[in-house]
């Protein structure tokens, strides 16, 4: 079954945690006063994302009234299929009056695969429910150079690899019979 899932995010210093709706394009939409935002993004039945919102929302409320408007106009809306002059990949948009509403989560190395997905999403936005569970993110990577423990190296207990039980092979006298041929 395909879903809505709720996504949140910050935005702090005109960056975006997680970047939305793709780290080279600019934060859209409206923020709540604390900086924080909800968007959506489309998943298909086997849990791969098939689109996302280019617009993010102050509240819950936003991002029902666009999944709403979405999926009221889907089959209305102007598409726009394109190539990045970088490094050649294809994504897609959704249009509404010109403005962006939906835009494919990655970017496909060949077009057909592209218009495929499109098509994918389009067809599972109608069926899709709305998971009102919110896919966090940290804000930030977990500093990798940071002690897991407080304990010094020295205290730290390395389990050793335990072996399997050593196993016994019976012996059998070798056969020297010769054969003669």
């Amino acid at each position: 079954m395909p879903r809505f899932l709720l996504v949140a995010g910050v935005a702090r210093d005109r960056r975006s945690r997680p970047a939305w709706p793709d780290a080279s394009s600019p934060l859209l939409g409206d923020v709540a006063p604390d900086g924080t935002w909800l968007s959506w993004r489309l998943t298909g039945s086997n849990h791969r994302e098939l689109g996302r919102a280019v617009m993010v929302y102050p509240d819950s409320v936003g991002v029902h009234e666009a999944i709403n408007e979405l999926r009221a106009g889907l089959f209305s809306l102007d598409h726009l299929v394109a190539a990045s002059p970088r490094d050649g990949r294809w994504t897609w948009r959704l249009l509404l009056a010109g403005t962006p509403v939906a835009t494919s989560g990655r970017p496909y190395a060949r077009h057909r695969e592209c218009v495929y997905n499109l098509e994918a999403f389009r067809a599972a936005v109608a069926d899709a429910e709305i998971n009102e569970v919110f896919v966090r993110r940290r804000p930030d990577p977990p500093d990798l150079a940071a002690p897991v423990t407080d304990a010094p190296v020295s205290e730290l207990v390395v389990p050793k690899p335990v072996s399997p039980p050593p196993v016994e092979v019976a012996s059998e006298a070798a056969d020297t019979t010769e054969y003669a041929g």
